[in-house]
């Protein structure tokens, strides 16, 4: 349960920094510059010189880097497709109770029913999976091979439950793969804090090798 409401917490926090960050990032910026014009000329002259003068808040656009955006936007979106078709199966085969799993994400603010079970078809999530597939390995992605079943599964039998958790397990080690070629690890430098480049950034390799996370299908 941990694993699952944990992932569903770093999924959930990836779409909230996406909408900040990127989609909205204009009209945000706009909101924040009315604030400080609100607040006098001391505030104004505060924002047009400290801050837009020595442009500490960029909203320049790089191809490369909304190229780098859109693929790990995807990636992301797989991940929480399978995120989403983990739990149907493991509600529809009677491993997981929903009013548990609602008051576990309660408990951390979540909703279960934002994202997580939006759609509660199968069927219908298995298609959101599969449909990054040609443009991702378009891009060099090669490691993502496994789709979702989108046929009517009866996972309350045992000969359906475990090869379907089965593939959703190697879905995961494909998209955590295909995240490690995008977003190579790199050694950290003196007051460098974050460990992950760009593909098109030249990495700097750990002296280490990657230990992998916890997804929630490898507990069971």
């Amino acid at each position: 349960m941990d694993a699952l409401v944990w992932s569903t917490v770093y999924i959930s926090e990836a779409f909230k920094k996406k909408n900040i960050f990127y989609k909205r990032f204009g009209p945000l910026l706009n909101a924040l510059r009315k604030a400080f014009y609100t607040q006098g000329r001391e505030a104004m002259n505060y924002w047009d010189y400290f801050i837009e003068e020595q442009a500490l808040i960029d909203a320049t656009r790089d191809k490369e880097v909304d190229q780098a955006f859109d693929i790990l936007g995807k990636l992301v979106s797989m991940q929480a497709s399978l995120l989403s078709y983990l739990t149907l199966v493991l509600l529809r085969s009677g491993t997981l109770r929903l009013d548990v799993l609602r008051g576990e994400l309660g408990r951390r603010g979540l909703d279960s029913d934002s994202w997580l079970l939006d759609e509660k078809r199968m069927h219908v999530v298995a298609a959101q999976f599969n449909k990054h597939f040609p443009y991702l390995r378009s891009r060099g992605l090669t490691s993502l091979a496994s789709r979702l079943s989108e046929d009517t599964l009866a996972v309350n039998e045992v000969s359906v439950f475990r090869p379907t958790l089965a593939t959703i397990h190697q879905s995961y080690e494909e998209i955590r793969s295909a995240v490690r070629q995008e977003c190579p690890e790199r050694e950290l430098l003196e007051g460098e804090r974050f460990r992950y480049s760009w593909r098109f950034e030249r990495a700097r390799p750990r002296s280490e090798p990657y230990q992998p996370g916890l997804f929630p299908v490898q507990l069971l």
